[in-house]
């Protein structure tokens, strides 16, 4: 509901009684005037230029009715040639969609020059990410402490929701207007910290998918050979959870997983957003050790896909084909089809063993039919002698 929404917004910045009835008249009158209209009142009732900022702007393209998308983006974007419209308009949006939002015609031209790609932040900015908030509310932290947060949340895509995790919880915990390293241990770090968030994330989804399926989700997005003390994150295209894709929508949103785009395929992929999520999330952490057997195999297979080797080994190929009936919907398509390639393989084999051998049983029983006759024959012409 994106007018409702932006009509809710301008309500509450004017103070005025946020009833239903009064927030769907401004709905309409968004819908009818755009919202240069709306930005224009704006201006003459705080005397000011306006900034309307709308965050997380996918939300448009996976939640709004297509009619209201379309209606909506006409109204809310500047034309191509729109003169000033006296505000500005930023929307902060996932560059996995940014292709799904230039489908919506027209909007190439209308976007043309007023894009801008935030690329991740270098360690120093990280760290003035971490202070400089503080300071403006005259709160300081223990030495070191800021640059050792900085650092335990690094190494990611969700390095900074993991820093996001970690300061909210050290926030209230602060005594004298300074935060600690004994506070900062005391839940656990950047870990115990995304333990809670990612139990929490779970608690809420699980009213809307069963806990199986965000199982299943999760567990694509990693690889092991021993369990998660050495588990990985990989990346796992649409076509692999395209079933599921709702729900990694979700858990996207809740910074649980990173969407992103194949370079070569320009298909939708999925990842963790961080490693840490991997040992330090209990419920994930306990869900990749029970599930170690299925992941050993599966990795082993990965690897075999890539250097193009088919199971020639019996064994190899009976457990291949008892994965097959558990776990199919887990098993990649390219895994699948190795699989089957080499069962087809060792059909093949076996077929040609077996034609072999009937060749041979032939041919046996042919000499034998030979012998026979030569031996009637001979016989016959001693017979004959005599």
């Amino acid at each position: 509901m994106p007018f409702f929404a932006l009509a809710k917004a301008k309500n509450e910045l004017e103070g005025s009684p946020a009833s239903v009835a009064d927030v769907e008249r401004r709905s309409d009158r968004l819908r009818r005037y755009g919202l240069a209209a709306l930005a224009g009142e704006l201006g003459v009732l705080t005397g000011k230029r306006i900034l309307i900022y709308a965050d997380q702007f996918e939300e448009l393209l996976t939640t709004c009715p297509e009619e209201d998308r379309t209606v909506f983006l006409d109204r809310v974007l500047p034309s191509a040639d729109a003169d000033d419209p006296g505000f500005r308009l930023v929307c902060t949006l996932r560059t996995d969609f940014l292709g799904q939002l230039l489908d919506h015609p027209g909007l190439g031209l209308r976007l043309q020059d007023r894009l801008v790609s935030v690329s991740p932040m270098d360690r120093d900015a990280v760290e003035c990410a971490v202070t400089e908030p503080a300071q403006a509310c005259g709160v300081t932290y223990e030495e070191g402490l800021a640059q050792r947060i900085a650092l335990d949340a690094a190494g990611g895509d969700g390095g900074l929701p993991l820093m996001e995790f970690t300061l909210t919880q050290l926030w209230p915990r602060q005594r004298r207007q300074q935060l600690r390293f004994a506070d900062y241990y005391s839940f656990g770090a950047v870990t115990g910290a995304l333990d809670q968030y990612a139990d929490g994330v779970f608690a809420q989804l699980e009213g809307t998918w069963s806990a199986e399926r965000i199982r299943k989700v999760l567990l694509a997005c990693v690889r092991s050979r021993g369990g998660a003390a050495v588990a990985t994150r990989c990346v796992v295209g649409r076509d692999r959870l395209a079933d599921d894709w709702d729900l990694v929508e979700k858990l996207a949103e809740r910074r649980l997983l990173v969407t992103g785009e194949d370079p070569t395929s320009h298909t939708a992929t999925v990842k963790l957003a961080h490693e840490a999520l991997i040992q330090s999330w209990k419920r994930l952490a306990g869900w990749v050790d029970a599930d170690a057997e299925f992941q050993r195999w599966l990795a082993t297979m990965e690897e075999r896909v890539t250097e193009g080797d088919l199971l020639a080994d019996d064994t190899r190929i009976g457990a291949a084909e008892r994965w097959l009936a558990e776990r199919s919907a887990d098993i990649p398509t390219e895994v699948r089809e190795l699989v089957e390639r080499s069962t087809s393989a060792r059909d093949q084999r076996i077929a040609e063993l077996e034609q072999a051998r009937r060749r041979a049983v032939d041919e046996a029983r042919q000499a034998d039919d030979a012998r026979r006759q030569a031996e009637e024959a001979r016989h016959q012409a001693v017979e004959a002698r005599r």
